[in-house]
């Protein structure tokens, strides 16, 4: 049975009088002990806490109940670190909601501590009736103890209140939930409800600190086993859409799926091929951070520590593409995913009815009836819980709107309340949480359209072609399978690592090598080859995190142009992303190709995105410059300079217009005005150039005001500089682009 010395049985459980103490509850435990590679034991004892015991003032402690001399010496091993945020949270999203079917805690782990006069002793006292000989901790089995506690069987457990602490040390965002939710609830004591608990003791030596073993314990408990990533999540929740979503784009097989894994493949034959599917984007031109924990960095946000054959992040395409963009309802950018948008995409005719829906139309009966014509129509069961949902949640907004008094004060302010519920329901994360034979249901049915517009544009464009040319080929002096080597042992070994590119790039090489036996004629290739991409990479904006999120806008703004419901751009990226490839040829998407404008004699050489996604050679991030960057690339697409065309075009673009030519206009005045004061540029500009096509016909005026302050002189000049600008980059793109598709 165990390795302890052995028990004599016994009827007796009672620990005695023991000094006639304040003791703890008893508690029934399973001992064991543990030692892996360590220089000691750590004893444990699992069992169960009832929710009473937590509450304040009871058994178990948390750091924040001590009072002020207590908790300073509690210091010494573990510091204040619960979150209201974090326990509000809990209590309202976990122990408040009634629509989950289970709901489980974790075991809390507990520290046993000596204490002496309110503060945490350095070792324990001895005590020959104690458990391990320490004074105020008591363990008995059910039988009569001769050398111990019997390990993998029952035991009762009690420690002496006045020279114990029982501490939490993982757990205590929970602890403190369940004593706010009890205390608030009105649900009394839950007296049938308990939380698992680990108690731990540790070895009863004189040169071992007990305060030190805490604080090693805490700190490996709350630096180990962080909180799971977002992108780890991603490959394994098979319940959340918009996680499914991204995993499959990366060609993540469904549970049960026996077909071929490429990545398999791949490694079988030791190199990269064309499998001829062009549904999934290969994860080895994906970056990922290299860490499962949450302690994600925001290094993605411009790409900088890629992979010189990295094409874009995984968070970029999980966060900024696919939910910010694809899947959000209103805006091209930066939205909200929505389930508004997701029904759209399933079936856009249920989703227009729901939105143009009172509230007689959303019964209960005809939401049954609605969702059983859906069903006798073949929609499988997962999309029809989608527009299920979609219909309840608007059920509830059309009833709380006719309870709302029009006449009465404050009634608009509650309508808008009732809107922002409407818009926060649609957009929760529960909205997308679905049963997983239902999630692979939704993925495999409309919602396959965004797996294949993502893949299919990435696949499609021109410099990620350029890559899969090298993978699947090899080249200069490169052989495919030393290439495959290169790139799997780097992504393997240094993903994570926070360095730039550039020195990313050289440990990765330096690491191969020593790991690999590589002649120096094809190292130096090697060498030749990525620094070669890398190069390319930096001078291509559409490699750049904000470049792909104008990228992405621009085509969620020309499907919004169309339905709205992606089976537009589903049925037409080809041609728009060939419109791309054809600006990426003339360099449009460069960094480095100038264009000019030229007053007095001075000449300003900017690059295309001058002012909207770059400052000279840096790029200016941002989902507000990614959204100017959209309606700047659809101005250059449909020949687009002049005011009165761009007045023609979709609701929206005047503004980004007026915005797009301050923008770059402010980089333009920002040069001339070392040269020349806001009156000599006004001057050049109404004698050398005829702006009175390009911007508002007052404006033209107040730039020829002698009567206008010369902060609105300046705003006028950058304007026209702006408009001019805008003028140049077209004039010189636009033939590339052409024609439009509209």
């Amino acid at each position: 049975m165990s390795d302890d010395v052995k028990s004599e049985p016994s009827e007796e459980l009672d620990f005695g009088d023991v000094n006639e103490e304040k003791f703890s509850e008893d508690y029934w435990c399973s001992y064991t002990k543990q030692n892996i590679n360590a220089q000691n034991d750590v004893h444990v004892f699992i069992g169960a806490c009832p929710v009473e015991q937590l509450k304040k003032n009871k058994d178990i402690m948390l750091v924040d109940d001590l009072r002020g001399e207590e908790l300073w010496g509690m210091h010494k091993i573990v510091q204040r670190n619960i979150s209201v945020e974090r326990v509000d949270s809990i209590v309202k999203e976990y122990l408040r909601t009634k629509n989950k079917p289970i709901k489980f805690f974790p075991a809390i782990t507990v520290v046993l501590l000596p204490v002496e006069n309110n503060q945490p002793k350095e070792y324990y006292s001895n005590d020959e009736e104690g458990f391990l000989s320490i004074d105020g901790i008591y363990a008995k089995n059910p039988q009569k103890n001769v050398g111990g506690v019997l390990k993998n069987f029952p035991a009762k457990l009690k420690w002496s209140v006045n020279k114990v602490a029982a501490l939490v040390v993982d757990g205590q965002h929970r602890v403190k939930a369940v004593r706010d939710y009890y205390d608030t609830s009105g649900q009394g004591a839950g007296s049938e409800n308990s939380l698992p608990v680990a108690f731990v003791v540790f070895d009863n030596k004189h040169d071992l600190s007990v305060i030190d073993s805490t604080r090693q314990l805490f700190i490996d408990i709350n630096n180990t086993p962080k909180r799971v990533s977002e992108q780890k999540l991603i490959f394994i929740d098979d319940r959340n859409i918009l996680r499914r979503l991204t995993a499959k784009t990366l060609g993540v097989l469904d549970a049960g799926d026996q077909s071929d894994d490429p990545y398999q493949e791949f490694e079988d034959k030791q190199c990269f091929f064309d499998t001829g599917d062009v549904s999934f984007l290969n994860k080895y031109l994906v970056g990922e951070d290299g860490n499962d924990d949450e302690e994600l960095k925001v290094r993605y946000r411009s790409h900088d520590s890629l992979f010189p054959w990295e094409v874009t992040h995984i968070m970029t395409l999980h966060e900024e593409i696919i939910k910010k963009i694809l899947l959000a309802d209103k805006e091209i950018v930066d939205g909200l995913p929505s389930l508004r948008k997701l029904s759209r995409i399933i079936h856009r005719n249920t989703g227009s009815f729901v939105e143009a829906a009172a509230a007689d139309d959303l019964t209960d009966v005809k939401i049954k009836n609605k969702t059983d014509d859906l069903r006798s129509k073949g929609l499988p069961e997962g999309e029809v819980e989608v527009l299920r949902r979609l219909m309840y949640i608007n059920q509830d907004f059309r009833q709380q709107l006719e309870l709302v008094d029009n006449d009465a004060e404050g009634a608009s302010e509650e309508i808008d309340e009732n809107k922002v519920r409407l818009e926060r329901a649609l957009n929760s994360e529960k909205s997308f949480e679905y049963p997983v034979k239902s999630a692979m249901e939704i993925t495999n049915g409309g919602t396959k359209k965004v797996i294949e517009i993502v893949a299919g544009v990435f696949g499609r464009l021109k410099f990620v072609r350029e890559i899969n040319d090298l993978f699947f080929n090899g080249g200069s002096g490169v052989s495919k399978t030393q290439l495959f080597r290169y790139v799997a042992h780097s992504k393997q070994k240094y993903s994570g690592l926070a360095s730039n590119e550039n020195e990313k790039r050289a440990i990765s090489l330096e690491g191969f090598f020593e790991s690999n036996d590589v002649a120096d004629k094809e190292a130096d290739a090697l060498r030749a080859k990525t620094q070669e991409m890398l190069d390319k990479k930096n001078d291509n904006i559409l490699s750049m995190l904000v470049g792909q999120q104008a990228l992405f806008g621009w085509l969620a703004l020309k499907d919004n142009e169309n339905r709205g419901n992606l089976s537009f751009l589903h049925a037409n990226y080809c041609n728009l992303v060939d419109k791309v490839n054809s600006l990426y040829d003339s360099g449009f998407f460069s960094k480095s190709k100038k264009l000019s404008l030229s007053l007095f004699g001075e000449e300003f050489k900017f690059s295309a995105f001058e002012g909207l996604l770059l400052k000279g050679e840096r790029m200016a991030p941002g989902a507000n410059n990614a959204k100017k960057a959209a309606y700047f690339i659809d101005m250059v697409c449909n020949g687009s300079y002049k005011r009165k065309q761009v007045e023609a075009s979709p609701v929206g673009s005047v503004r980004q217009f007026e915005n797009i030519i301050k923008s770059m206009g402010s980089r333009g005045y920002a040069f001339f005005s070392d040269k020349k004061d806001v009156q000599e540029i006004s001057e050049e500009l109404i004698s050398n150039f005829d702006i009175s096509q390009l911007i508002r016909r007052d404006d033209v005026e107040k730039l020829n005001s002698k009567d206008v302050t010369i902060a609105v002189k300046e705003s006028m000049a950058k304007k026209a500089l702006g408009a001019l600008m805008l003028k140049k980059v077209v004039d010189e793109y636009y033939p590339s682009a052409k024609p439009s598709i509209s």
